[in-house]
């Protein structure tokens, strides 16, 4: 719904598969078209370890951000692919640049902090993954925020792709989208 509220065209990850599945090539479960940009989600099922959660064990949180860097491949891949064969999924020409933010949903949730994403941006960096100035920071955004972004586009708000656009330049940049 909140695709359908915005005007931008919602591929799904069948649809992304159509267009670009080959060996290796792995892709995220949907992208949003906003004309001038993508929004590209990737839905994570992993479930917190118990350390993470509670907050107690730096380890248990690099083990959990690991496996965070590991569904970013997906969302650096299916941003590759955007990039070079756009026209292969929306059937249009490929325009002159977009803007690609990527965004991690997590159904278990994740504590999102100045902390903890600091370290997860310097993660997916050093694996050499979702770099370029046409892509935004990754952004952890769980379901309640999902909604929280629905109610706001519904009243007439900012877009989820404004939202992600904006919040890189706010004073709470580093916080969870609900915080900023």
């Amino acid at each position: 719904s909140i695709a359908s509220t915005g005007g931008q065209r919602l591929y799904s990850e069948q649809q992304l598969m159509s267009a670009y599945a080959a060996k290796g090539v792995k892709l995220a479960d949907s992208a949003m078209d906003y004309g001038d940009a993508w929004v590209v989600v990737e839905i994570s099922t992993h479930q917190l370890t118990r350390n993470t959660a509670a907050g107690v064990s730096y380890e248990a949180l690099g083990h959990d951000l690991d496996t965070i860097v590991e569904k970013a491949k997906q969302l650096d891949s299916t941003i590759a692919q955007l990039r070079s064969h756009e026209e292969r999924l929306t059937g249009e020409p490929k325009p002159l640049s977009k803007r690609f933010y990527p965004v991690l949903v997590p159904t278990e949730g994740f504590p999102i902090n100045p902390i903890t994403l600091k370290k997860l941006w310097e993660r997916v960096r050093n694996a050499e993954m979702l770099l370029g100035e046409d892509v935004a920071p990754l952004q952890v955004v769980d379901f309640v925020e999902l909604e929280i972004v629905e109610a706001v586009q519904e009243a007439g708000g900012p877009s989820l792709r404004a939202l992600l656009a904006n919040k890189p330049n706010a004073g709470l940049s580093n916080a969870s989208l609900r915080d900023y």
